[in-house]
């Protein structure tokens, strides 16, 4: 796993942009790239928060929902705008 076992690995910006394209493939890969990079460190933070297993998966999935759904991901404009959106669910979470 990139950056060990709950660990953020530094981010690659390139991976960040490419997922910010419209609906392509390489979209879609730099997304999942995006999502195996930051879905275990993330969610090992909000377990230690106190969430339980359930309720820290779902914190996770609907970050990367939100992520996809809302098309977030091709309004970052650089690496601040994503480490922005990693804060904000870090903060929304903290206890």
């Amino acid at each position: 796993m990139a950056g060990g076992q709950g660990r953020f690995a530094t981010t690659r910006w390139s991976v960040v942009a490419s997922a910010g394209r419209s609906h392509s493939a390489e979209s879609r890969d730099a997304l999942a790239a995006l999502c195996e990079t930051y879905w275990f460190p993330l969610y090992a933070f909000v377990r230690r928060q106190g969430y339980s297993a359930d309720d820290a998966q779902d914190l996770i999935q609907s970050f990367f929902a939100r992520l996809l759904e809302d098309e977030i991901a091709q309004t970052l404009a650089g690496p601040e705008e994503f480490e922005d959106e990693l804060r904000h669910l870090l903060s929304a979470v903290a206890v």
